[in-house]
């Protein structure tokens, strides 16, 4: 049985091509590799999509591909390790789609790291997987490493199948949400202050959930390096108050939230400089609410408030990517905001609020049918995640950028989001056909959509709130690195 500290240890010497094959090998496979040349790979059309790669064999049709990826300049500038992933996994997958593929692969910097599945399905190639930075491997990281290894399905389609399972997003979650809900609950619990007694249960928990989504949030924001350019912001600040005397909720969250995130860097006060570049956050999220201005002297206590930091959310990995229909990935995404919030509030308020998880295969279906509802001469094929040009009507093009949508109920915004990425999948493909460049700024269209295309109400000012949040993520995620 491969041990977390073994696991971590793999992924984080794993730095060329060849220090892959251990992870192969803890994986099952066993067998002599068999290097791809130039000419090899150039038949398997990966050569524009890696430097070096090589061939296992597993059980049956099983096979497990180790792949350098290719630098920026060789494929047009593209440098994203998981869309260069996702490319290849599909063209394995249409070489041989008699063979059940894994793989794994490293990017030019030898920085990220992925392990991933790859199944056919008939809107195209789906990818499951596991992306690791390699500089900071966490915790998360190493336990789907671990019950990766302990698969022992000998047949190789179910070994294939348990591979995937592990490596959706879904497996990660089912854990988390048992640990945060344990982290809430003490949040909620561990109260102190003048005002601590007369806050009842139901007011302390809703006090609690909102510091963790405010955490939560932050956490995306950290994965990408915006708080001070450091992935490991909350921890490095919740550890250097600890040394300093403690009081984390009133000497650290505090400031942090309304004194820094909720204020213009022009406007801060010393001790909210001391955090460095942190972005300003014009949402309401970080604006105190009339609860906490009611109960401005309730304390979280440091305990607490360092559990959920430390042994919750700094042992995750955490993406700014949502689950699409082409990719799923072991880590945390920002449709886990919304999720944590309406499985989390007391259930007589979810059925109160009407606040209810929305399986992602209801509102791709629901997207779906409005947009060609709404667009009914669009192709069938419009709304698939793929490079290839959409060449529309004159009238289509024209309804296409008149089009408006309003979710009467949004929630935390899993159907505005999902609209968001499909309708900048469509502009994006109708720019490719128009003579666009060949990499149109996915940043710029989302935002374009998001400003004039894409509305949203709802009676709890929580969950517009994190539809924002989620809204603002799904735009910004399509910046440089």
């Amino acid at each position: 049985m491969l041990t977390l500290r073994a696991a971590a240890q793999l992924l984080a010497q794993a730095d060329s091509r060849q220090s892959l094959r251990p992870i192969a090998h803890a994986l099952g496979f066993t067998a002599t590799p068999t290097a791809l040349d130039a000419d090899a790979r150039e038949r398997l059309h990966i050569d524009a999509l890696t430097t070096s790669a090589e061939l296992m064999r597993g059980v049956g049709p099983l096979r497990w591909l180790c792949a350098e990826l290719a630098p920026p300049t060789d494929l047009a500038g593209a440098a994203d390790p998981r869309e260069l992933t996702k490319r290849l996994a599909a063209t394995m997958l249409q070489q041989a789609p008699a063979r059940h593929w894994c793989l794994i692969t490293l990017d030019a910097r030898r920085r990220t790291l992925c392990i991933a599945t790859v199944c056919a399905h008939s809107s195209g190639a789906r990818v499951a997987a596991l992306r690791i930075d390699r500089t900071r491997v966490v915790d998360s990281d190493a336990d789907t490493l671990r019950t990766l290894a302990a698969v022992s399905e000998p047949d190789a389609l179910l070994r294939h199948a348990r591979f995937t399972d592990i490596l959706r997003r879904e497996a990660l979650s089912t854990r988390f949400y048992g640990i945060l809900e344990r982290a809430v609950s003490t949040l909620a619990t561990d109260v102190s202050g003048p005002t601590a007694q007369s806050a009842l249960p139901a007011e302390r928990r809703e006090l609690a959930l909102l510091c963790t989504s405010r955490c939560l949030f932050l956490a995306f924001l950290e994965a990408k390096g915006w708080l001070d350019h450091r992935l490991d912001f909350l921890l490095h600040h919740t550890t250097t108050q600890l040394e300093a005397g403690g009081q984390l909720h009133q000497r650290l969250l505090r400031p942090l939230f309304f004194g820094t995130l909720n204020t213009p860097r022009r406007d801060r006060a010393p001790a909210a400089r001391r955090f460095g570049a942190v972005p300003f956050l014009n949402g309401g999220l970080f604006s105190p609410t009339p609860l906490e201005k009611r109960h401005r002297t309730l304390r979280f206590s440091d305990d607490a408030i360092a559990h959920l930091v430390g042994s919750v959310l700094d042992r995750h990995r955490f993406t700014a990517h949502e689950d699409s229909a082409s990719w799923s990935e072991a880590a945390v995404d920002p449709e886990m905001l919304g999720r944590a919030f309406e499985s989390l509030m007391a259930t007589d308020e979810r059925r109160r609020s009407g606040s209810f998880y929305t399986p992602p295969a209801l509102v791709d279906q629901v997207v779906r049918d409005a947009v060609f509802t709404t667009l009914p001469d669009l192709p069938p094929d419009a709304l698939d995640d793929t490079n290839a040009p959409l060449l529309l009507a004159p009238a289509t093009h024209n309804a296409l950028h008149q089009l408006r949508l309003l979710d009467p109920a949004c929630g935390s915004g899993a159907f505005l989001v999902h609209t968001l990425e499909r309708l900048s999948t469509i502009h994006r493909r109708v720019q490719l056909a128009t003579g666009a460049p060949a990499t149109p700024d996915t940043h710029r269209i989302r935002r374009q959509i998001l400003t004039h295309c894409v509305f949203g109400v709802d009676r709890n000012p929580v969950a517009v709130w994190l539809c924002e949040l989620r809204l603002w993520l799904s735009v910004v995620i399509e910046c440089a690195e």
